[in-house]
């Protein structure tokens, strides 16, 4: 007997599911501080910005 396939939610997004994860979050803030104590503006703003969204995402809440 075939084995039906699981859903993903609608909003599924291994990017985002990846920024939820705490890791992702202080290593990113990590690196957007050492560019920047570096001098480094354009890998600064990149870190930075994507250190912003991953801390502005909702960990997922387990029902």
């Amino acid at each position: 007997m075939a084995r039906t396939p699981t859903r993903r939610p609608r909003g599924h997004s291994p990017i985002l599911a990846t920024l939820r994860q705490p890791l992702a979050k202080w290593g990113f803030t990590l690196l957007a501080f050492l560019a920047l104590t570096t001098e480094q503006t354009v890998p600064f703003l990149i870190t930075a910005a994507i250190a912003t969204y991953a801390w502005r995402t909702r960990p997922r809440r387990r029902r």
